[in-house]
């Protein structure tokens, strides 16, 4: 079985640092990452804020972090981080990172991890729009 970190936190995220967690076996031809940043969407989002329920959170994100794991068999390490709380613009919301002998696994399961982050993720986002706008919820979509 697939190494696994899960990590939720309000703290900022620093992808180089995650990636430390992922497999350094010499056996591992492939590191495949995904960095996630918050966007300003042309200037008009001032910040997100991700809401969470953090015991559900981090259960799910194993989940799906094993379900990829499973499904590319040559897997060796999987690290998921996603932060909650407010994020500006630039900050990373998102890091996946996998390892594996051969890059499709590697970037398939990171492919994978991501789609599920984006659709189906025990996360809420609400967006504080820019020139005191008001805020607005999003809806999860792919």
């Amino acid at each position: 079985m697939a190494a696994r970190k899960i990590v939720v936190t309000s703290d900022e995220l620093e992808p180089v640092e995650l990636s430390f967690h992922l497999s350094k076996d010499a056996a591992n031809g492939a590191e495949a990452t995904f960095v996630g940043r918050c966007r300003d969407e042309d200037g008009n989002v001032a910040a997100l804020e991700l809401e969470h329920y953090p015991s559900m959170a981090e259960a799910q994100l194993d989940r799906i972090a094993s379900a990829a794991a499973e499904k590319f068999k040559t897997i060796t390490s999987l690290v998921v981080a996603h932060r909650y709380g407010v994020i500006r613009p630039g900050e990373v919301i998102v890091f996946v990172g996998a390892t594996s002998p051969h890059r499709d696994a590697a970037f398939d399961a990171v492919r994978m991890v991501m789609d599920y982050l984006k659709t189906e993720a025990p996360f809420w986002k609400k967006e504080h729009l820019a020139h005191d706008q008001g805020t607005r919820w999003l809806e999860q979509t792919k």
